[in-house]
């Protein structure tokens, strides 16, 4: 399960978070020490957490980020490095219309209308101006030529950065950072929210945090000034947690998400009384592979190429899903499709896999080298290698588009009022017939050849016999004559049985 571009957390539950947590309320007291003071505490170093520090320390504040894991940069930096960003440069290159307007009915569709509508409307107004902090500010480089087109999107408008992740923001994020001299602080764990009379007043940290050990390093308490800004992130690998929210998450489902992804922060938040709201609509990631564990790289196969411009099929061949709807949509029928025992494949031919190409220079390459992805040579290999009965298929294919044949034919004859011409598939099945027969064929077994000859003996005799009759007789009787000549060599031909051709 996984987050698309940053974190879009639709939280909930707030009485039953706290019975879950099952921690205490940190509560500052008259006497209160504190072991540090700063004016602003932000708690995670994701793109979220960083734009918060860099924004607050250009503002004039003294800020620190607090960051529980050994690295930085959170879940964020091993994102897909995709952005949505309406009215940019990559949009105009290649002639796609967009607007606020149409970004926000994406966002409110996708949310079934259950968003906040003016939330929402701030994040459609500044999807660009996003876009160009990331740039002007970090000098972040995307794809100059390269436009996607996301689930539950309606055009194409996210650009990817050069690297192809979300590192690619991140390490701008973390130089700026360094730049601004804004403090960074790893493997601090925050235990504890604290709160005075007006409301959050600190934190209470471990410093020398060894994940996941909840008792490691040493206890200390930061007060902040002017605010704690929570950039945490998502709680998937927490099973136990995201199985409270919504049982079905089960530790049957891998995470994409880092390790640290974890609820410790979500529990104290609401222990301390934020409302969250909504937190049973976790989006999982449907274009993951069984192939390799967490985020990987086979997930770029399956959207940037195969949902964008292939197919999904089940284990059956059939196309299960809209590849385009929005993540919730495809992520619920992919289970629905695994409840019932079948596979789900991600499918794309040669020249639509170009565009993952000049998204991910080089990563299809990885991908077929890793087996994460195989190439066939032809659609009956792929079906034979993924266990679908191409016999089947083959059957129900010639049925449907031969009903649908019947069906066009007759729409066509009834709109000319052609009624004449009704019978016209049936007048021409038994001669087509015969023509075989005659040809050399058998009823049990036909070739080329007796095609070929039986066309030209049948239609032959039929075009040629009214003429010899007519010159016989001097007498016009062409009609009658092909009718009697055609019929007869059918009914000789149907007499033959199994003759020839065997």
């Amino acid at each position: 399960m996984t987050d698309l571009s940053r974190r879009h957390l639709i939280q909930g539950a707030v009485a039953a978070g706290a019975a879950l947590a099952g921690s205490t309320v940190a509560v500052a007291s008259p006497k209160q020490k504190w072991d540090e003071v700063v004016d602003v505490i932000v708690i995670g170093s994701g793109f979220a957490g960083l734009a918060a520090a860099i924004e607050a320390k250009k503002a004039g504040a003294n800020v620190v980020v607090l960051e529980k894991m050994a690295t930085f940069g959170g879940n964020s930096i091993i994102n897909g490095g995709i952005l949505t960003a309406t009215g940019c440069p990559q949009q105009k290159l290649h002639k796609i219309e967009d607007s606020v307007e149409l970004l926000e009915k994406d966002i409110l569709t996708a949310g079934n209308y259950m968003n906040y509508s003016s939330k929402v409307r701030y994040l459609a107004e500044h999807a660009l101006s996003n876009y160009e902090w990331t740039v002007k500010e970090l000098g972040v480089q995307y794809l100059p030529d390269a436009i996607g087109q996301e689930g539950g999107h309606s055009v194409p408008r996210y650009v990817t950065t050069t690297n192809g992740s979300g590192s690619g923001i991140v390490t701008k994020e973390l130089d700026k950072c360094k730049e601004l001299g804004i403090p960074l602080r790893n493997r601090v764990f925050v235990e504890h929210i604290i709160r005075g009379d007006n409301g959050v007043e600190g934190v209470q940290v471990r410093e020398g945090y060894r994940f996941p050990k909840a008792d490691s390093g040493k206890v200390k308490t930061i007060r902040a000034t002017k605010g704690v800004v929570l950039c945490y992130g998502g709680f998937s690998a927490d099973v136990k947690f995201r199985m409270f929210q919504d049982p079905k998450l089960n530790e049957t489902l891998d995470t994409t998400n880092q390790p640290g992804a974890t609820s410790e922060m979500w529990r104290e938040t609401s222990a301390i009384g934020a409302l969250q709201v909504q937190n049973d609509w976790i989006q999982c990631g449907p274009w993951g592979c069984p192939r390799e564990k967490g985020m990987g790289i086979g997930w770029q196969f399956n959207q940037t190429a195969a949902a964008e411009y292939g197919l999904w099929v089940n284990a059956e061949g059939k196309r299960f899903v809209n590849e385009l709807a929005n993540r919730k949509v495809r992520a619920d029928a992919i289970m629905v499709e695994q409840a019932n025992g079948k596979k789900c494949f991600a499918i794309c031919n040669e020249p639509n896999v170009q565009p993952l190409k000049k998204q991910r220079p080089g990563f299809l390459e990885k991908m077929l080298e890793r087996k994460i992805v195989e190439k066939y040579d032809s659609l009956e290999a792929l079906a034979k290698a993924a266990g679908i009965n191409v016999d089947k298929m083959r059957l129900i294919s010639v049925i449907m588009s031969t009903w649908l044949g019947a069906v066009g034919i007759l729409m066509y004859e009834q709109g000319f009022g052609f009624v004449q011409l009704y019978m016209g598939p049936f007048w021409m099945a038994l001669p087509a017939v015969s023509a075989i027969l005659i040809g050399g064929a058998s009823v049990n077994k036909a070739s080329i050849p007796n095609v070929i000859i039986g066309t030209f003996l049948f239609q032959g005799i039929v075009t040629m016999t009214p003429t010899v009759m007519n010159s016989a007789f001097h007498m016009d009787m062409s009609e009658v004559i092909r009718i009697i000549v055609s019929n007869g060599m059918i009914l000789y031909a149907l007499t033959r049985k199994t003759e020839g051709g065997r």
